[in-house]
């Protein structure tokens, strides 16, 4: 597990609700400017890749069977690392849109449709907005300060769009998986046939049915909503754990 720069690991719980999210009222000054300057894609591959060069060089460390696992955003900088550091040998990657978090978000909107959540004018209403904000961060893609939620940069750097041509680059076994109510992740479904379509085999993808983000498998009323979860992270970590032994 990497550090998130300039983040105590500990902190005062009065920071924190009781879902550990950080309290917004009264704000408290939770993210210094370390962080948010260091908040984008390349700073946490770079971030990796140093931890990769101390870690391989303890005499513990078996270089031959070198394996990074990455989620949600880690989704992303998991996959951009293995492409750029050779010593990675296994990649297991998680909950993460394919296209870019931005078009996750875009996505997730238009499914609000569908969903009943959302009327289809509003949805588009929602998805035209998230476009035309794209627009904005395109023009302003440096800017690494935020009040509320994260800066441009770090939206750009984690919208770029290029994760389906670095997996496909890799000739090492990899591992997607993702729950299918975690519908910005749902974008990963088409990699089998762009595998496919490049005679590649070293891929194993696997979707776990109404699980969400954090693998949570949730039950649904008749009206399709939420009436009960239950954690499933445990079997999702034995199962990528059994694909470990067999590759």
């Amino acid at each position: 597990m990497i550090a998130k720069p300039g983040v105590p690991l500990v902190v005062d719980d009065a920071y924190l609700d009781t879902l550990f999210n950080t309290r917004t009222n009264p704000k408290p000054a939770m993210y210094p400017e370390k962080y948010q300057h260091h908040n984008y894609l390349d700073y946490y591959v770079r971030q990796t890749n140093a931890v990769f060069d101390f870690v391989l060089k303890q005499p513990w460390a078996d270089t031959k069977r070198v394996v990074l696992a990455g989620g949600s955003e880690g989704y992303h900088v998991a996959i951009k690392t293995a492409y750029t550091n050779r010593r990675v040998t296994h990649l297991i990657v998680s909950s993460g849109g394919l296209e870019g978090r931005h078009q996750s978000i875009m996505r997730i909107e238009r499914m609000k449709g569908y969903t009943g959540e959302y009327t289809q004018e509003e949805a588009q209403r929602s998805v035209e907005e998230l476009q035309r904000e794209w627009v904005t961060i395109c023009k302003d893609s440096l800017n690494a300060t935020s009040t509320i939620g994260d800066p441009r940069r770090t939206m750009y750097s984690f919208s770029h769009g290029h994760n389906l041509d670095y997996l496909l680059a890799l000739t090492i076994p990899i591992r997607v998986i993702y729950g299918t109510a975690d519908v910005g992740s749902t974008s990963n479904d088409i990699l089998p046939l762009e595998f496919a379509r490049r005679g590649k085999t070293n891929l194993t993808l696997k979707a776990y049915p109404n699980h969400d983000h954090t693998y949570y498998k949730l039950t649904y009323d008749a009206k399709g909503r939420v009436i009960d979860k239950v954690y499933n992270g445990v079997t999702v970590e034995k199962e990528y754990f059994a694909w470990l032994q067999l590759h």
